[in-house]
């Protein structure tokens, strides 16, 4: 790759990678496990950016190599990978100082990540890359390479069951 190309790729890393490290950790559970993960998959996206189609969008491209190597690390770190407190979910919880609405604004999205975190991988993923990452159908479709009608069907269900796992958060939302 040519120096011009490098940061070209530089640039596409900043714009993406706190989006990335989001998405790698709902696949991962832990904040440290995600920027390996990422990490590992920009470095894998920078080897084989010659295989990028510029005819689909990058982010697709970029999301569905995070995704494979998230899968690959919970692969290998079966036993680590086990549900356990997020540590990085408390870092949003605000200040005494904050105001009452600010608190609960974001004791809502805490619990909510627990829930979505609650779902299965292939619910949690959908979910993931719809709702928090604001992705298409078609995109979606790109980064876990299964049918439109798939994910749509996969976020059906994953609503259905994250409103099952939250019961009680939908009396506040």
């Amino acid at each position: 790759m040519q120096q011009g190309e490098l940061e070209l790729y530089e640039e596409l890393v900043k714009r993406y990678q706190k989006k990335l490290i989001n998405y790698a950790r709902t696949i991962v559970y832990d904040e440290d496990a995600a920027v390996d993960v990422v990490q590992d998959g920009l470095i894998k996206g920078y080897k084989k950016i010659n295989s990028f189609d510029t005819s689909k969008k990058f982010s697709s491209w970029i999301f569905r190599i995070i995704h494979n190597q998230g899968i690959d690390y919970i692969r290998k770190h079966k036993r680590e990978v086990a549900v356990r407190d997020q540590e990085w979910i408390l870092d949003s919880v605000p200040t005494k100082e904050d105001r009452e609405e600010e608190l609960e604004q974001k004791m809502l999205k805490v619990e909510m990540h627990k829930c979505i975190q609650a779902l299965p991988v292939d619910y949690r993923t959908v979910i993931t890359l719809y709702y928090l990452e604001e992705k298409s159908y078609s995109e979606i479709s790109d980064i876990l390479r299964i049918p439109a009608g798939t994910v749509a069907t996969r976020l059906s269900r994953g609503k259905k069951a994250l409103a099952a796992i939250c019961t009680d958060l939908g009396d506040r939302i």
